[in-house]
């Protein structure tokens, strides 16, 4: 299958993005997320959650999230959450993983400051761990850029490599 890829600038430098589709109940909508092997965890981005009008009710506190410049940014962790990736082809794969969302309600306790900055936050999807994913190669060059993916059902592993 092949997922088409975009190569934006966020936060002073290029990131690859992929589009996905929020499937969560009551929160269905777009999400445009970096593809991040070196993240820790999943994060949905306070603008995404606000946007999504994710129900942080009964959630647990989650790690806080770090390494924006900016200290630690408290956090909501969702144990289950559903993405839906669009292929080519038209073919829609479904992925359940936990993610950390910004603690909006903690969040508006914070200054000015750290309120700005961690709206500049993007979602991020850790490729490596949630997904159970082997690093992919990447070579920025002959747009368009598309993702593959190969299912492997009898190792229950996602195989991937990108191609610009």
């Amino acid at each position: 299958m092949i997922f088409p890829l975009e190569l934006s600038e966020v936060l002073n430098s290029e990131r690859i993005f992929v589009n996905l589709l929020s499937r969560q109940p009551h929160s269905y909508g777009q999400i445009k997320a970096i593809l991040d092997t070196g993240s820790p965890t999943t994060i949905i981005s306070c603008v995404d959650a606000l946007r999504l009008n994710l129900p942080l009710d009964g959630t647990e506190t989650g790690e806080p999230i770090a390494g924006f410049g900016r200290g630690q940014i408290p956090s909501k962790k969702i144990k289950k959450f559903i993405f839906a990736l669009k292929s080519n082809e038209n073919n829609i794969n479904y992925l359940e993983m936990p993610v950390h969302t910004i603690n909006i309600n903690a969040l508006k306790n914070m200054n000015q400051d750290i309120q700005n900055n961690t709206m500049k936050i993007p979602t991020i999807i850790n490729t490596t761990i949630e997904l159970k994913i082997i690093p992919f190669f990447f070579t920025p060059f002959n747009p368009p850029s598309y993702l593959y993916i190969l299912f492997s059902k009898s190792t229950a592993q996602i195989l991937y490599s990108c191609h610009y």
